[in-house]
């Protein structure tokens, strides 16, 4: 997936990313931006600025993701939300977040 934007909130169960819920193995992701609001409601549930939950299983291939953007405030269960990716196995290069907006480690 390539050059996408979200502008709006997104709310999920279990999973919610700011332009992706779930990517699936061997998928990248390049050159998006959320602005959004992103959180899940349920305990354990993966949030993520741009990508929730990324290749599940340890035995997926590893994701990529890179020069992506999130402006976006990101909520969800501790370990399991990230500024950029919530959760999975993915490589991620020369993406950016708003430190103010979203002070996650990441």
């Amino acid at each position: 997936m390539t050059s996408c934007l979200n502008l709006g909130s997104v709310w999920g169960r279990h999973v919610a990313g700011g332009v992706i819920g779930n990517l699936q193995p061997e998928s990248n992701v390049s050159n998006c931006v959320n602005t959004g609001f992103v959180r899940t409601i349920y305990p354990m549930g993966a949030s993520g600025g741009i990508v929730g939950l990324s290749g599940f299983s340890s035995q997926a291939p590893i994701n990529k993701i890179n020069n992506c953007i999130n402006t976006g405030v990101v909520v969800g269960d501790d370990g399991l939300t990230g500024c950029i990716v919530g959760d999975g196995n993915i490589t991620i290069t020369n993406c950016w977040w708003d430190k103010q907006m979203c002070p996650l480690i990441e």
